[in-house]
């Protein structure tokens, strides 16, 4: 009897200690979940930090590119305007020499009207069209490269784009 009260009080002990034990690691396990959830939304935040810092770094540089963009087509609208303007000007100078010269060779030869207006109706459509070709080459050129400006702008955009993907 002795002994199985002896041996009662020490199961009794036992699963004391045991119960204890088991609340310890409770304790100690809910503790490691408490740390790592705190880990975790730890990592969480830096992460949502780091792509809104990227996010605002990816729209500035998307911002630099539309401004240097903007700057590019106004600076090339710029020289067209120019270009057409001198082109202009030089086809009127052009025109101008021939008719100076058309009338110098009509009272130099002493051609008769009706010749002389035949003559400079074929000299200055002659010369309207060499004028129109440059104005189509000039135009063709310009608008190729106003097609390439757009092109490498897109292009630049979606490397932006594509680098946070």
């Amino acid at each position: 009897r002795e002994q199985k009260r002896r041996q009662d009080a020490l199961d009794r002990r036992l699963k004391t200690v045991d119960d204890k034990d088991m609340n310890i690691r409770k304790e100690i396990d809910k503790a490691v979940a408490d740390l790592m959830k705190e880990k975790e939304a730890q990592m969480e935040r830096g992460i949502a930090s780091y792509k809104e810092r990227y996010r605002h770094d990816q729209a500035k540089m998307l911002q630099r590119l539309d401004q240097r963009y903007h700057e590019k087509v106004k600076a090339t609208n710029e020289k067209i305007t120019e270009r057409m303007q001198m082109l202009q000007v030089s086809q009127q100078k052009e025109m101008k020499q021939l008719l100076e010269q058309h009338r110098e060779q009509v009272q130099a030869r002493r051609i008769p009207n009706a010749v002389a207006s035949n003559q400079w109706q074929n000299a200055s459509r002659a010369l309207q069209a060499k004028h129109q070709q440059q104005h189509q080459k000039l135009t063709i050129h310009t608008d190729d490269y106003k097609r390439r400006t757009d092109i490498e702008y897109k292009s630049e955009q979606d490397k932006i784009r594509r680098i946070q993907e």
